[in-house]
């Protein structure tokens, strides 16, 4: 598909745009961010001379997270291998981090998703950066892409009008799964003696 002039009849929205780099930007992490959230779908974005973006759609999220932060970083992550019980009826976290060396100076690349839709959580986040406690002592950020399964009873998407931030019904519930999963994964990938 090959989109131009996407605002062309539409001056009164083209005024709010940025520099046009910006912009190319902001769609170049949105793209990455769908890329993410649906690995099985093969993803190209061509922006003029700028930098190109491609996923092969093999459905392995480390083949997703080469092509946004280079094979050899993301050769390194390691997945989060979903505990799947047909009777649990809690959330379900799955998804791909970085190892306690892979850091990052601001929160830039941890990309959380609750229910195939991308979203802001200041519950996941923090959820996120405890699990790392204890595994390193510095003050920078973990990375990775989350990705959380709940019921859609136990998740309130209408916080904000663009459907990024979420609130859950029992955020410590959300927090510990969260944390728990991620904890364990770090412990399996280099168990503290």
């Amino acid at each position: 598909m090959l989109i131009s002039k996407l605002f062309y009849n539409f001056p009164a929205r083209r005024k709010f745009f940025k520099s046009e780099s910006a912009e190319a930007n902001r769609i170049h992490s949105m793209v990455q961010k769908f890329a993410i959230c649906n690995p099985d779908i093969a993803f190209e974005l061509n922006q003029g001379s700028s930098r190109s973006f491609r996923t092969s759609g093999s459905g392995d999220l480390t083949d997703v997270m080469g092509a946004i932060l280079g094979i050899s970083e993301a050769s390194k992550m390691i997945k989060i291998l979903e505990d799947y019980d047909p009777d649990w009826e809690g959330p379900i976290v799955s998804g791909i981090i970085g190892t306690p060396n892979q850091k990052r100076s601001n929160r830039s690349r941890i990309f959380l998703f609750v229910n195939g839709r991308l979203v802001q959580s200041r519950t996941l986040s923090y959820a996120f950066e405890q699990a790392y406690k204890g595994f390193s002592s510095d003050n920078k950020f973990p990375l990775g892409a989350i990705m959380l399964r709940v019921p859609l009873d136990e998740v309130d998407v209408n916080v904000h009008p663009a459907k990024t931030e979420v609130r859950f019904k029992n955020e410590n519930q959300i927090f510990s799964a969260v944390q728990r999963a991620i904890r364990s994964t770090l412990l399996d990938y280099s168990p503290v003696h």
